[in-house]
């Protein structure tokens, strides 16, 4: 049985949210966004009882709203999850998953089209520089035959981390001297939180691969809460 009741403890997950402003309501709505995102997943890539999923950069708190690929999807054998933690809290939490620990800046410890789909929800934007953002999502695309990155709409309204509304939509610079002089100045680094904009996300895919970009989430239209990148069509 799968065990969603909240978990915090010391791993590095913690950390993000120490600093992560939500109320009770926010929390539920982000927990929402993230089942929407899910069902969106669901949808667009189709996967079966013998598809194999590679859950990139999995949260090690156990919380409603982190983890949703494993909280969702009905064949939890199917999934493997990596995360720079041991990875013990998530083993215990949803039997018949399996982890693998990796390395901040290496290489997947992979085999080149060992899975069938890479997932990976709200991971690119805490990878660091945009060189090192796009080294991962070139690494998922090394390792799995299809991927499905989501990742925060700059255009939502609401800054996803600090819930400061219209706070993102400055330049870079702005954003981090601003959030620098506030208790969030964990996110005015750029290895802790770097946004990242559709048109990026599209060229970081090899040229093969080319994704197609939706919204979904909360929100209408462009001002969805959330920016996916996804392709099917690579055997």
């Amino acid at each position: 049985m799968k065990n969603n009741a909240p978990h915090r403890g010391s791993s590095h997950d913690s950390r993000y949210y120490q600093y992560t402003a939500k109320s009770r309501i926010s929390l539920r709505l982000s927990h929402l966004a993230r089942v929407r995102n899910y069902r969106h997943f669901a949808e667009t890539m189709s996967p079966g009882e013998r598809t194999e999923i590679l859950d990139v950069g999995t949260c090690d708190e156990l919380t409603p709203e982190a983890n949703m690929l494993q909280q969702m999807h009905p064949y939890s054998t199917r999934i493997t999850c990596t995360s720079i933690g041991e990875g013990t809290a998530i083993l215990a939490a949803y039997p018949g998953v399996r982890h693998v620990r990796i390395e901040p800046g290496a290489p997947l410890p992979f085999a080149n089209a060992q899975f069938d789909i890479a997932f990976s929800n709200a991971v690119v934007e805490h990878v660091g520089s945009a060189f090192a953002q796009q080294a991962f999502v070139r690494e998922m695309c090394r390792v799995c035959r299809n991927v499905y990155i989501a990742i925060p709409n700059r255009m939502f309204p609401i800054e996803h981390h600090t819930c400061i509304p219209l706070i993102h939509w400055l330049p870079k610079p702005w954003f981090r001297a601003i959030l620098q002089r506030t208790r969030f100045a964990f996110y005015a680094r750029e290895e802790n939180l770097n946004h990242v904009s559709a048109a990026q996300l599209r060229e970081w895919f090899p040229a093969d691969r080319r994704p197609v970009i939706a919204r979904t989430g909360l929100g209408l239209g462009w001002f969805r809460s959330n920016l996916v990148a996804f392709n099917t069509d690579h055997a």
